[in-house]
């Protein structure tokens, strides 16, 4: 029979999953938050000079435009429902 006054717990170790949860909620180290900033700032990159590019390409031009165009709209979208 248990007592009111006391708790039970158990102590589990951290496994691999769990060390992954905890780096995507941003607890990891200081290293793994620098590299995840250069890693954003690299993608950016990679975004704005590939948008860039196809926008100079007349035959790219309408449909970068509409896709731009359709991911903006689904990114309010999905802003505003969630």
């Amino acid at each position: 029979m248990r007592s009111p006054g006391k708790a039970d717990f158990t102590v589990q170790s951290n496994t691999l999953l769990r060390r992954l949860e905890q780096l995507h909620k941003s607890k990891g180290g200081v290293a793994f938050k620098v590299l995840s900033v250069a890693w954003s700032a690299g993608l950016f990159i990679v975004l704005a000079t590939g948008s860039l590019l196809t926008l100079q390409v007349k035959a790219l031009r309408n449909l970068a435009l509409i896709t731009m165009a359709v991911g903006l709209i689904a990114l309010v979208v999905l802003a505003i429902i969630s």
